[in-house]
């Protein structure tokens, strides 16, 4: 049964980034107005599957109090949630138990206004910022969400056709910060707003400015994350005028520049900002940089290094142990093996629903860097055998370790 009230289990209210394991892209799906003029509003999200979720409510920004929907299965991706009040700002998130609580990135939300038809955006407008374009428009009667479409003619943009864009599509606010580099430059853009209602949509008036001058510059904002000791994910930002890439790599800076030795280049002739390489060599030093190709100009980007993770093969964690084991709780401890990030403990009262995660099977503490776990009270049943075992994530590797069991205390009589 799905239950709608103040919520009776405590936890953080950190203004934290959410931690693994917990639920994420959560969106508003659908408004609309209920017969006794208030909203009710369809949430939408990506589950993790680590345990059932709870779906929070507040009009405080901070959840210094708030309602709460749930106990929803570990897989289920939308709810919905009526009788708020309409042209009201709320907040959400998706509260997780694995073990702990697991909580999203929260997400704002203004509720529909259920009086009048739907009308589309009104005054548009833009301000030139730093390096783009701010796009800027009034609120229309019962618009749920907004997507901005620009293109180089009037034609373009009526038809959806030839040099046609949109961008920030989904947004629920008023204002969108476009990139120069994602507009077309120095030219005359024409542009309007979509508005999503509850039945039906509709563009907004054009509007139309000139684009920043084609003035070529290089990629910036070089970075790197390590998927596995081998294996390398290369990012950076775009240049005005970038459009193509190409990654550039050497084990020294002489070769790099040079285009010699150990010099390779990677993913060349992409259009995005991203590019995975596999097959470097582990525990090495690399010097990088990423080479553009613009209609007005090309070059390459500053150098940025980076150093792949150390040459150590992953292991399972190891010598698991039970301490304090009472009739309805324990604390389950182990060893860390080789280039273990984080665990989490699968559990089960038989062999077969932790091997195969059905039935009794549940798992605790998921996304933890700690080696050690308390299975809180009344969370298991007394005089019962269980069987459990534990799950490492590392950066070039991932398994389970071997299977330990024990045996809570007697049932009081």
């Amino acid at each position: 049964m799905l239950v709608i009230g103040l919520l009776a289990i405590p936890r953080s209210q950190s203004a934290e980034a959410a931690p693994v394991g917990a639920a994420v892209n959560q969106f508003v799906a659908q408004q609309s107005c209920q017969s006794n003029g208030q909203v009710q509003i369809r949430f939408a999200w990506s589950p993790s599957g680590y345990g059932n979720q709870w779906i929070d409510v507040s009009i405080q920004s901070n959840f210094a109090g708030w309602a709460n929907a749930g106990p929803v299965g570990p897989t289920t991706n939308t709810l919905d949630w009526g009788n708020l009040q309409p042209n009201t700002t709320y907040y959400s998130r998706i509260s997780t138990w694995g073990g702990q609580w697991l909580t999203s990135d929260p997400i704002a939300f203004t509720t529909i206004i259920c009086q009048g038809a739907f009308s589309p955006a009104t005054n548009l407008r833009t301000d030139d910022i730093n390096n783009g374009v701010r796009f800027r428009w009034d609120r229309g009667e019962n618009n749920f969400w907004y997507c901005v479409d620009y293109a180089t003619s009037v034609a373009d943009l009526n038809n959806l056709s030839g040099s046609w864009a949109n961008y920030g599509c989904g947004t629920t606010g008023t204002t969108i910060d476009i990139p120069d580099s994602a507009l077309p430059c120095g030219v005359t853009i024409y542009w309007r707003v979509w508005a999503a209602g509850p039945f039906t949509g509709g563009h907004s008036s054009r509007d139309d400015f000139k684009s920043a001058d084609c003035t070529f510059s290089v990629a910036k904002n070089l970075k790197t994350t390590a998927l596995t000791s081998t294996t390398v994910k290369f990012e950076w930002e775009k240049g005005l005028d970038n459009s193509w890439f190409c990654v550039d790599a050497a084990k020294s800076q002489s070769d790099l520049t040079n285009f010699t030795g150990t010099w390779k280049n990677y993913g060349c002739g992409t259009t995005g900002t991203v590019v995975e390489v596999s097959g470097l060599e582990c525990n090495t030093r690399y010097y990088w940089r990423v080479y553009a190709q613009g209609v007005t100009g090309q070059g390459h980007s500053v150098v940025a290094t980076l150093d792949t993770p150390s040459c150590v093969n992953f292991t399972v964690p190891n010598n698991l142990d039970t301490d304090d084991v009472t009739k309805t709780g324990a604390m389950l401890e182990w060893e860390r093996g080789q280039n273990n990030v984080w665990f989490c403990v699968d559990l089960a009262a038989t062999q077969a629903d932790l091997l195969n995660f059905t039935g009794t099977w549940k798992n605790f503490g998921c996304g933890q860097t700690s080696t050690g776990l308390q299975i809180p009270e009344a969370t298991l049943e007394c005089n019962t055998t269980y069987y459990w075992r534990v799950f490492a994530q590392g950066v070039s590797g991932a398994g389970h370790s071997q299977v330990d069991q024990f045996k809570t205390t007697a049932c009081a009589v």
